[in-house]
């Protein structure tokens, strides 16, 4: 794990020394990220709908009817397995993943005209955890741990305000340092965690800047068993 001065770095509000990037490049695609063949929006009829003038991806209002996941499943027997392949995959994508470290240092002006253009990020990033784990689908497992490996290779940045007693507020930038075994871990993917232990490639025991580790955000989000399996592979806490 790298340290936290190469990982995250203060200054003065407004003051923020980073090497400006040039902005992301998006490949033309409609509303939904499709890139060729069906539609999302017509495999997933009634499951998301464009809303608003900027065509922005949601949930459709049946979705928000509080349906069972089995009338769901009935009424859209391969929504979620559509939508968890296609969001996961989109999300890895190399311009996607340039866009994360581009992205804290946009306007407000510049995000809001980002999303009429991409719509499909901030859906694909809000929602992809909420189809894997409806459509619960091992093929899938693979998929994911490409995502979370070229995010750890690719990390999200971002700004957070600092407000210290004695001295003016100031901006930290921050730099996700959480191994694709944290990322698991916090999420409860036991299958997926146990693939990521079994190799061996990351330290089950590292800790990200916030001194958090797997078994930590395992036990903060009530994960039973994944503390059982971390415990198993040689997790101190």
């Amino acid at each position: 794990v790298q340290g936290i001065p190469d990982r995250v770095g203060a200054s003065p509000h407004g003051a923020i020394n980073s090497e400006a990037s040039s902005p992301a490049k998006y490949p033309d695609r409609d509303a939904t990220g499709s890139e060729g063949g069906t539609p999302l929006l017509e495999i997933c009829e009634g499951l998301i709908q464009c809303h608003g003038d900027d065509q922005e991806v949601c949930l459709s209002e049946d979705v928000d009817a509080d349906l069972s996941p089995n009338q769901l499943k009935e009424l859209f027997p391969e929504a979620q397995l559509q939508m968890a392949t296609t969001c996961i995959k989109f999300l890895t994508r190399d311009e996607v993943l340039a866009s994360d470290q581009d992205d804290f240092e946009r306007d407000a002006d510049e995000m809001r005209m980002l999303q009429v253009a991409t719509p499909f990020k901030p859906y694909a990033k809000q929602y992809w955890t909420t189809h894997y784990l409806a459509c619960n689908n091992p093929n899938l497992d693979g998929l994911l741990i490409d995502y979370f490996v070229k995010l750890y290779k690719h990390p999200a940045r971002w700004l957070e305000v600092r407000k210290p007693f004695f001295r003016s507020e100031y901006l930290v930038e921050v730099i996700d340092d959480e191994t694709p075994v944290i990322k698991a871990a916090r999420l409860g993917l036991n299958r997926v965690l146990e693939r990521l232990l079994s190799g061996e490639d990351y330290n089950v025991n590292a800790e990200t800047w916030r001194r958090e580790t797997a078994m930590s955000v395992a036990v903060g989000a009530g994960h039973t068993s994944t503390v059982q399996l971390l415990y198993r592979h040689g997790e101190i806490g």
